[in-house]
């Protein structure tokens, strides 16, 4: 799997990474015409612009922690700043447990990044994704959709996503305003 030029560049302008821990899932090589010979790891590529990254994948290849990630990872809860999920998830059997441990691990206030393909796209893959997807794990999460846009690949539509997990405080903030709304709604059908 590869970080093409418009995949590093959705994550640069969507996340501050210099001192920051990021994980990203899999082992990537990055294909961006800026780095030598358009070839170089994601290790390398994201600790030259300052962050601490780890990778996470079964093949431990790039010095990647060998974790089957469809199975519960443990001793990283909410410590990553940055979860970069670049198509690696669809790749995954229990894709439902990546998704929960890719939350697991990002810090409260910490990103979130997807860029996975959609329904109609030529990967091959367990599954593809739909914009009422990233709104179900949002709910489902106790995150914020922050930005959703297409990336268009030689393999069909992707979704490239940033989802924000909420903080304690931000979530109480949230379930405050949703309880508000609700009381409002049924005074106002109760006058109706």
């Amino acid at each position: 799997m590869g970080l093409r030029k418009e995949y590093t560049d959705f994550v640069k302008e969507n996340a501050v990474l210099y001192q920051k821990t990021l994980l990203e899932l899999g082992n990537s090589v990055v294909r961006d015409p800026i780095v030598h010979n358009n070839q170089k790891t994601g290790k390398n590529y994201f600790g030259s612009v300052g962050c601490l990254h780890i990778s996470m994948d079964l093949n431990g290849f790039d010095g990647a922690i060998v974790h089957d990630l469809g199975k519960t990872v443990k001793g990283f809860d909410n410590f990553f700043d940055v979860v970069l999920n670049c198509g690696f998830s669809v790749y995954v059997k229990n894709y439902e447990m990546c998704y929960q441990n890719i939350f697991n691990m990002c810090k409260p206030g910490g990103l979130m990044i997807y860029i996975l393909p959609m329904v109609g796209s030529k990967w091959v893959a367990n599954h593809y994704v739909n914009e009422k997807f990233f709104a179900n794990m949002a709910e489902k999460f106790s995150c914020t959709i922050e930005k959703f846009e297409f990336i268009h690949s030689p393999n069909g539509p992707q979704a490239a996503v940033v989802m924000k997990k909420l903080t304690n405080k931000e979530f109480k903030a949230i379930e405050k305003e949703n309880k508000s709304k609700t009381k409002k709604t049924s005074a106002k059908n109760k006058e109706e």
